[in-house]
């Protein structure tokens, strides 16, 4: 049995961050910033259960689970960074993570948060097949960090999306949101605004900032 993975400080590495434990009924806020703990959890995740665990599909399969459960329950799961790329709508922290494990590009963001970049290498690792760049999961995601709405939304998309093809999986995220967003940055009330609840939801929301 493969081992859980943590985020360890760097400044204190004995100590683990406890808010990886957060109490299940927390998981459970409209989140509107970035958890990045939680999005390490879900690549891991992912990579774990996914039958294609490349770049497109991981990044591909956690758009379309917040997506999900964003119309569902009123909240993104980990609330990525949302940009506007060639190949649909890219969740480019989560991403930032996938290059460091593969040793590919910088990130301000990453070296602002060293201890997540040397967790996230500790975490997953590489296996290429052919052209292909593979992402293996070297421990158990930590679920704990997850509500079982999360854990649904999650399933839902990798069974879904999982097997699907570069190509026909690329024309799906050319969705709505990719179509009509104007700029670079995709704002969570584009995503909002391409719902069928999207007045509820838009107000929710709001309401609970």
């Amino acid at each position: 049995m493969r081992r859980l993975c943590f985020i360890v400080s760097i400044d204190e590495p004995a100590k683990f961050q406890h808010h990886l434990f957060r109490l299940s009924n927390s998981a459970t806020d409209v989140k509107t910033s970035f958890d990045k703990e939680k999005a390490l959890q879900a690549l891991i995740y992912i990579a774990n259960k996914a039958p294609r665990p490349d770049y497109v599909h991981m990044v591909k399969i956690l758009y379309f689970a917040e997506k999900d459960h964003l119309q569902k329950y009123g909240r993104m799961i980990i609330s990525d960074d949302y940009k506007r790329l060639k190949w649909g709508p890219v969740p480019t922290r989560s991403y930032d993570l996938l290059k460091n494990v593969a040793s590919r590009g910088n990130s301000h963001f990453l070296d602002m948060n060293p201890d997540l970049a040397l967790a996230a290498s500790r975490s997953l690792k590489v296996e290429i097949n052919g052209e292909i760049i593979l992402f293996k999961p070297l421990c158990e995601a930590d679920l704990t960090v997850f509500s079982k709405s999360d854990l649904k939304c999650l399933d839902a998309a990798i069974e879904k999306y999982g097997p699907m093809p570069f190509p026909q999986l690329t024309d799906k995220s050319h969705d709505e949101v990719w179509k009509m967003s104007q700029n670079f940055d995709i704002a969570l009330e584009d995503i909002i605004s391409t719902l069928p609840n999207k007045e509820a939801l838009l107000q929710y929301v709001h309401s609970a900032e």
